[in-house]
C-alpha cells in the first residue's frame, strides 16, 4: 500500500470540509488518508477532528465522518477502501450480497489484482484475500455481472438458485476462473 504524502495539495487554500464530505458521501461516510489529503486534511488535522468527535478512525488509513448514518454493509466499504479501491468483493461475500447463498461469511472475501500477490502489507483481520485479474467492465458487480455475462444464471436449476448446491465457494471460484458449469 505504500506511503501517502498527507499534506494539503499545492494551490489549495486549506482544508475543504465540503470536498471531504462529498467524497465521504459516496462511500458510506468513509475516506482514506489520501482522499482526506486531497481535500486539504493532514493526518495531524484528522487527529484533531478525532479528538473533537467529528471523525473516527476504524482502521489504519481509513476515517469515518461521524454524522453519516450507519449503513448495512460498511465492512465492505472499508475493505474496498483498504485495497486502494482496486479490490472486488467476491466469492462467498458476493454470493451472499446477491441473495444467491444463505451463508453469511465471517470474513469479507476480496479479490485483488494478480500482481498484488507479490506485495507485502498488513491485511485487516476481517478480510480474506483472493487474487485474480478482473476486467474493468466486470468490476462493478463482479460475481453477478460475470454470471449473467456467461449465461450461468440461465443454466442454474431454480432449486439451487439460493443455495448453489450447498457450497457457494466452488461456484464462485468456477465463475471467477472462467469455467461456468451447470450445478446439479
Amino acid at each position: 500500500m505504500g506511503y501517502v504524502l498527507c499534506m494539503p495539495q499545492p494551490g489549495s487554500y486549506g482544508p475543504n470540509w465540503d470536498r471531504l464530505f462529498e467524497t465521504a458521501a459516496g462511500q458510506s461516510g468513509y475516506v482514506t488518508t489520501k482522499q482526506a489529503a486531497e481535500a486539504g486534511y493532514s493526518t495531524h488535522l484528522l487527529r484533531k477532528h478525532i479528538h473533537g468527535g467529528r471523525v473516527t478512525r476504524p482502521q489504519r488509513g481509513i476515517y469515518r465522518l461521524v454524522h453519516f448514518p450507519a449503513t448495512e454493509h460498511e465492512e465492505l466499504v472499508t475493505a474496498w477502501l483498504w485495497s486502494e479501491q482496486a479490490g472486488v468483493i467476491s466469492h462467498q461475500t458476493a454470493l451472499s450480497l446477491h441473495g444467491l447463498s444463505d451463508v453469511l461469511p465471517s470474513q469479507v472475501h476480496l479479490t485483488l489484482p494478480a500482481a498484488w500477490r507479490k506485495r507485502r502489507f498488513r491485511v485487516p483481520p476481517d478480510v480474506l484475500l483472493h487474487h485474480a485479474d478482473v476486467a474493468p467492465e466486470d468490476r462493478a458487480w463482479f460475481l453477478l455481472a460475470l454470471m449473467k455475462k456467461r449465461g450461468f444464471l440461465d443454466r442454474m436449476p431454480v432449486s439451487r438458485a439460493t443455495n448453489v448446491g450447498g457450497h457457494p465457494l466452488s461456484v464462485a471460484l468456477a465463475i471467477a476462473h472462467g469455467r461456468p458449469r451447470r450445478v446439479r
